[in-house]
C-alpha cells in the first residue's frame, strides 16, 4: 500500500488550507479538483513527493506535465461519437455540436444502448438531444431568478424540453459523469434524466449550474451564480451536483493502468442490468 505524505515539503492538508482562501468551489470534490490544477499543472516542471510505500518512506521527484496525462474527453477531439462493442454508441458531448446530433441519432438510434460522456463541457446541444431521445416534452429543472426591480423578491420558471415523439430513442441511456460535469453539463445531464430507461454513473458533479454574474470591485475580479437551480420535484442541484444512480471513482491502479473504470462500469450495466 502507497500512501502520500507530503508535495513540495507541505502535507495535502496543508496545502489545501492555503488555497480555501483563494479558490472558490461549489463543493469539497470540486475545490480537491481546482486546486490540483492550480498546484500541479501551472508553474511547476518538477514535484517533490514524500511517499510511504509499504511501510517504507520514499522520496521521489516527478515530472509535473505526467500529471496531465490523466484525462477525458475534450471538445477538440474530433471523434464525436463511435459504435461500441455489443451493438453500444458511445457519444462526447464535448466535441458534438448542434449540427451533428440529427446524423448521430441516424447512426446511433437503433443500437441497444447510448452512452453520453458528460465529463467534459457541451455545445449548447441539450435541446437538439431531446428531440430525438424523449417520447414527449419533459420538465427537466426549475431555474429562480431576482426581480431587479424589487429587492428581495424571486420568480420561478420550470424549463423544458422535448417534444411528442413516438420514434424516440427506445434503447438504454447512460450519462457519464464526474466534478468536471459542470453547469450546462448538469442541465444536460438532468434531460437525460427524463428518459425513461436512464442510468448516471460516476461521482458527484460539480453542483454549480446557474449563470455566471461577473464583477470587478477595485480590479479585483470575481463572480457567482445569478440563478438558483432545481430538479423538477424542488430538489436543490448547486453545491451538491447531480448524484449518480451508480457511484464509481478511478483508482490508482485504474489510473495507472490506462482504464477508464466509469465507462468500463456502464458497458458493465449494460450488459448485465446491474
Amino acid at each position: 500500500m502507497t500512501s502520500l505524505k507530503k508535495i513540495d515539503g507541505k502535507t495535502p492538508e496543508e496545502i489545501q488550507k492555503f488555497y480555501s482562501k483563494y479558490v472558490p468551489a461549489s463543493n469539497e470534490w470540486t475545490f480537491l479538483g481546482k486546486i490540483t490544477d492550480n498546484y500541479l499543472y501551472s508553474f511547476k516542471d518538477k514535484i517533490n513527493l514524500e511517499i510511504i510505500r509499504n511501510n517504507q518512506p520514499i522520496k521521489l521527484v516527478v515530472d509535473a506535465l505526467e500529471f496531465k496525462n490523466i484525462d477525458y474527453p475534450k471538445s477538440e477531439e474530433k471523434e464525436k461519437w463511435k459504435l461500441l462493442d455489443n451493438n453500444t454508441g458511445y457519444v462526447n458531448i464535448g466535441a458534438l455540436k448542434v449540427e451533428d446530433v440529427k446524423k448521430m441519432f441516424e447512426k446511433l438510434g437503433n443500437t441497444e444502448a447510448l452512452i453520453f460522456d458528460v465529463r467534459n463541457y457541451p455545445n449548447k446541444t441539450t435541446g437538439e438531444i431531446a428531440k430525438y431521445l424523449l417520447p414527449s416534452k419533459s420538465d427537466y429543472y426549475i431555474w429562480m431568478s431576482p426581480d431587479i426591480t424589487y429587492p428581495g423578491k424571486f420568480y420561478e420558471k420550470t424549463a423544458s424540453v422535448g417534444q411528442n415523439n413516438s420514434d424516440f430513442y427506445k434503447g438504454k441511456v447512460i450519462a457519464l459523469v464526474n466534478d468536471v460535469t459542470q453547469s450546462q453539463a448538469e442541465t444536460l445531464t438532468m434531460m437525460l434524466k427524463q428518459h425513461p430507461n436512464t442510468k448516471v454513473i460516476g461521482s458527484n458533479t460539480a453542483g454549480a449550474n446557474g449563470n455566471i454574474v461577473r464583477l470587478n470591485i477595485n480590479n479585483i475580479h470575481t463572480a457567482y451564480s445569478g440563478l438558483g437551480a432545481f430538479y423538477p420535484d424542488g430538489r436543490e442541484t448547486q453545491r451538491i451536483g447531480i448524484l449518480p444512480d451508480i457511484i464509481v471513482k478511478p483508482t490508482v491502479n485504474g489510473i495507472q493502468n490506462d482504464k477508464d473504470e466509469v465507462l468500463e462500469r456502464a458497458l458493465q450495466y449494460i450488459k448485465t442490468g446491474k
